[in-house]
């Protein structure tokens, strides 16, 4: 039974209420077996919510334990937990305002966001501090608002080109089509949402809470906390050691630049993971022609052996096609649905499920979950590692032409078996017109079309009304008559001349397959090729292909392509390297305008590939695949480096407007007072990340888990090219006096002492 319940109706008690009518009903069915589990696929939404709501909730409480162990004072961690948390909420509320509902993607895009959600939160508090501290350790009487607006505008300097540079990396994932555009567009538009919403707390919320909290400077000319002294003290003479000997810092930032790239032709491609989801779909389908008796045979045998299989929990099958189905399928196809142990080891089962369903030759079969079901048939309607797609007018060419293909392809690297899509084909009796012998009984073509439909499919005349009842009246050949060939070939046509002709001294009438369904795509009929993948890179295997089939030589008005969820992958990947190009130009613009250096510019933009090296070599060696999560975690990767970067590089020039001699001593300053909040940041949004990382890929975090673990392993290298790599680029290749313009002029307002030396 598939029940459709209302939309506001409890799911939990519609299933309940469907197991008890069961249960009552089984005593009058005179021993029929009813199995009354239940197969439900919004188990998998339930769990995966579950298993999501942990996470975050550890996550978050992570979050704030590590700015409170590392801000130490309480006002300061206030104001950054309460800064990352309005930013979500202000993004989650604008998104619902849309329409739009809360799933998988949407908490990825906010996932990708949180370091720089924690960034905006960190470098403003810290910049409170560091700047009540200094004037405290002066002696100074500036007022305390005096103070934290002019802290709050050093923050903030430059906040548009950060904000720009945050989310230009996600625009190309908007450039996306199809299921694509369906998946990336939420993550992307969450993501940006989170950034802007940060960027208007920080300039806003921020300085408001500042300014009550620390009003008489209390709390802020406290000495560091521990954790980032004992950080201090040995970045000091590491960064030293470094700038010292700058070519140690370029080389290695080589060779983690080589392993990345040596990396990514290893990577399996692919837009979304496959999901961990406890409902498995097997389509298995008979030869053209198989009956109804036999399916049933030989879905009872496989569903009898999938349950004795150990972590299926229940089997259920729906044999042929349902009275308002979508599906258009004959008698010789059927669906099984399997329902696995959510305990279980869903590899090792889904493993088992497909070596029972190959132990029956003749039938295809296609195993998935229900959502990657879901997914790749929305997409390109088969279940292959790669499917190609042959196009023609002709039926008789076209398969011809598909057999080609099918050569072809057979000769290619790394593919390991093939299936041509069978017509769905049934026997008919096809009734061909004799022109010359119609003509000499005075029959046209029609005329005899017309007189054999009439004899063998029924013509109504009329109806009968009857008690109420209406009944059609058909005019029919007797049933004898059209029950074998030689009975058919023998009725009578009537000719303009009065008497009668067999159909056969007419016309030619045979038994001959006849399609009982014509696939098209683009208005074109065409037959799929499904090729299976192992041993490569089904991306590569792809490539290949598509390089095949530009050489092949095809009938005119025929041709083949790759379709489905590589060739949206290639595509995708196509229009987001055009796109990316232009996001990368844009950066590279709105750097020379925030350095006012094109040199500068020019030198930190070569360093952003560094940066990304560590999330690239993490998806190396945890999955060894590129989702489409995971390139949106690259590009978060990207922006927080960038962030990083420019916010270091504009403190290296407002020290030198303030008067300070550009060298070693300019350079450890700057990034001693950038260290704080660049940790800070880096070690809580890991520790936020972590349970997603600990899980694994089970419900529910089969896209967030890749995401946290790029975002982490790039957090890394960013850290380490924003500590260590910029500061000797800065120092060694970076010319003296560059970019000083007036927007990096020092916010600080001179001392009283300072104003006395100025002369009138």
């Amino acid at each position: 039974l598939v029940i459709e319940k209302f939309p506001n109706a409890n799911t939990l008690e519609v299933t309940r209420g469907v197991e008890e009518a069961l249960d009552k009903l089984r005593p009058g069915l005179n021993g029929i077996d009813v199995d009354t589990s239940v197969s439900r696929p919004a188990t998998y939404i339930d769990r995966a919510m579950d298993n999501l709501t942990i996470a975050v909730l550890l996550g978050a409480v992570l979050l704030i334990v590590s700015l409170g162990v590392m801000l130490r004072d309480w006002r300061t961690a206030l104001i950054a937990g309460l800064a990352v948390v309005l930013s979500l909420a202000t993004a989650v509320l604008v998104f619902a305002l849309r329409g739009e509902t809360v799933n998988l993607m949407v908490f990825a895009g906010f996932a990708i966001a949180l370091a720089i959600l924690v960034d905006d939160a960190v470098t403003c508090t810290d910049a409170i501090v560091r700047r009540v501290r200094e004037d405290r350790a002066a002696g100074n009487r500036t007022p305390a608002s005096t103070i934290l607006l002019d802290a709050i505008g050093e923050a903030r300097q430059g906040i548009v080109y950060t904000t720009l540079i945050a989310v230009l990396p996600l625009l190309p994932l908007l450039f996306a089509e199809g299921v694509s555009r369906a998946v990336a567009e939420p993550l992307a538009v969450c993501y940006l949402l989170a950034v802007l919403a940060s960027a208007v707390v920080a300039v806003t919320v921020t300085p408001a809470l500042a300014l009550v909290l620390f009003r008489k400077g209390a709390g802020a000319d406290r000495d560091p906390p521990t954790v980032l002294r004992w950080i201090r003290g040995r970045y000091t003479p590491a960064l030293e050691r470094v700038i010292g000997r700058p070519s140690v810092a370029f080389a290695a930032s080589g060779v983690a630049l080589l392993l990345a790239v040596a990396s990514a032709p290893f990577f399996e491609q692919s837009m979304l993971p496959s999901f961990r989801d406890s409902d498995v779909v097997v389509r298995w389908e008979g030869p053209p022609g198989t009956s109804e008796p036999e399916m049933a045979r030989l879905t009872a045998l496989v569903g009898n052996e999938l349950k004795g299989i150990p972590g299926i929990t229940h089997v259920g099958a729906n044999l042929g096609r349902a009275v308002l189905g979508d599906r258009v399928v004959d008698v010789n196809s059927a669906e099984l649905w399997v329902t696995t142990d959510g305990s279980a080891d869903h590899g090792a089962t889904m493993a088992a499920v497909r070596k029972a369903v190959d132990g029956y030759p003749g039938v295809t079969h296609d195993v998935s979950t229900y959502l990657d079901d879901r997914v790749r048939h929305f997409g390109s309607g088969s279940g292959r590692d790669i499917l190609v797609r042959v196009f023609g007018p002709a039926f008789g060419t076209l398969s011809a032409t598909a057999n080609r293909v099918r050569a072809m392809l057979s000769r290619v690297d790394g593919v390991t078996g093939l299936a041509v899509e069978r017509s769905r084909v049934q026997p008919n009796i096809e009734v061909e017109v004799d022109l010359s012998k119609a003509k000499r009984y005075g029959l046209k073509p029609g005329d005899v079309r017309r007189a054999a439909a009439t004899m063998l499919a029924g013509l109504e005349v009329g109806s009968l009304f009857e008690q109420q009842k209406v009944f059609q009246v058909v005019v029919w050949s007797v049933p004898q008559s059209r029950s074998s060939l030689t009975g058919i070939r023998s009725l009578l046509i009537d000719t303009p001349s009065g008497g009668h002709v067999r159909l056969d001294e007419v016309a030619d009438v045979r038994i001959a397959p006849t399609p009982t369904v014509i696939e098209r795509d683009e208005v074109s009929r065409r037959i799929d090729i499904g090729v299976d993948v192992g041993g490569r890179n089904p991306g590569d295997v792809a490539a290949d292909i598509n390089h095949r089939l530009a050489s092949m030589q095809l009938p005119l008005e025929y041709h083949a392509e790759v379709v489905g969820e590589y060739q949206t992958s290639r595509d995708l990947h196509r229009r987001m390297f055009a796109a990316g190009l232009a996001a990368a130009a844009a950066i590279f613009l709105l750097l020379q305008a925030a350095f006012q250096s094109w040199r500068l510019a020019s030198l930190f933009f070569l360093t952003l590939p560094v940066a990304l090296s560590g999330g690239v070599l993490a998806a190396f060696v945890t999955r060894g695949s590129m989702t489409l999560g995971s390139l949106a975690a690259l590009m978060a990767v990207l922006a927080i480096a960038a962030r990083s970067g420019v916010a270091l590089i504009m403190r290296y020039q407002a020290l030198e407007c303030d008067g300070h001699e550009r060298g070693r001593g300019l350079v450890v300053q700057g990034s001693l007072d950038r260290l704080p909040s660049l940790f800070v940041t880096a070690l809580a949004t890991t520790l936020a990340l972590v349970p997603l990382v600990v899980a694994g890929t089970t419900a529910g975090q089969e896209i967030a888990n890749p995401i946290a673990v790029v975002v982490i392993g790039g957090l890394v290298t960013s850290t380490l090219v924003t500590a260590f790599l910029i500061p000797a680029v800065y120092l060694t290749l970076g010319a003296p006096h560059e970019g000083r313009g007036s927007m990096f002029r020092s916010r600080r307002r001179p001392t009283e002492s300072e104003e006395d030396r100025v002369a009138p």
